[in-house]
């Protein structure tokens, strides 16, 4: 009877400690006296809690919460912003995309890529989509280079730029221009090219007003029949 008591007490205890929020818990010790099954219920809470990160859709605020230095993983959307608090507010460090599997790092943290594998040059005026990742606090993005490598062979009477809408409109990050990539030979000249990006050193880009969010557009300006490319951009975000 006494342990069924104690049982329902460390239910209760459990209710009003609040319960936890995906993966949170509070990290205060329950008052004595305390039976083993509480005691078990309560580290398998904040272990659960430690081992996610105190993953969940608000930050860890139950039973001496939050503290300087605990992390946080947001858990709102499928990309979970993963956060340190200060002592005085969470600061966020970077997001794990959880649908396409990569980690994206905080702002200001160097140049990253996008690429398009094989793009089809077999259609003339035909845009492909470049998807863009933003780290968290990121709005705006400068355009480093724009390589075409891995190629399928001699693709040089092609053309190709990069914009951001499609049909050549928008800003043009790379001018359509002619290739010259004469061979798929490894390790031999002409095997890859370094497009022109336009206003390399004075005109950042903002992908959000992009015509398609967050989306460039590599358009083949003159066809190549039967050839392929890989498409690489290198740009660095910004705040």
């Amino acid at each position: 009877m006494h342990r069924r008591i104690a049982s329902i007490a460390v239910a209760l205890w459990l209710i009003a400690a609040g319960p936890a929020v995906a993966s949170q818990a509070t990290l205060v010790t329950p008052a004595a006296p305390l039976p083993m099954t509480g005691l078990a219920a309560f580290l398998n809470a904040g272990l659960a809690a430690v081992n996610s990160c105190n993953s969940g859709t608000s930050a860890p605020s139950v039973g001496g919460q939050p503290l300087a230095q605990q992390c946080w993983a947001n858990t709102t959307a499928s990309a979970w912003p993963f956060a340190y608090y200060d002592g005085a507010q969470w600061v966020t460090f970077g997001t794990l995309d959880s649908s396409a599997h990569r980690w994206i790092p905080g702002c200001n943290v160097g140049a990253q890529s996008a690429t398009l594998s094989q793009v089809s040059l077999a259609a003339a005026t035909t845009d492909h989509a470049l998807a863009l990742s933003l780290p968290t606090g990121c709005t705006r993005i400068r355009v480093q280079s724009v390589t075409l490598s891995n190629a399928t062979g001699d693709i040089h009477t092609g053309t190709m730029g990069v914009f951001t809408a499609t049909g050549g409109g928008g800003a043009t990050i790379a001018a359509d221009q002619a290739i010259t990539v004469t061979t798929a030979a490894a390790n031999s000249n002409n095997n890859g090219q370094a497009l022109t990006p336009t206003n390399a050193s004075t005109e950042w880009y903002t992908p959000g007003s992009f015509g398609v969010a967050n989306t460039m557009q590599v358009r083949v300006g003159t066809a190549v029949a039967a050839a392929a490319v890989d498409v690489v951009v290198l740009y660095t975000p910004l705040p």
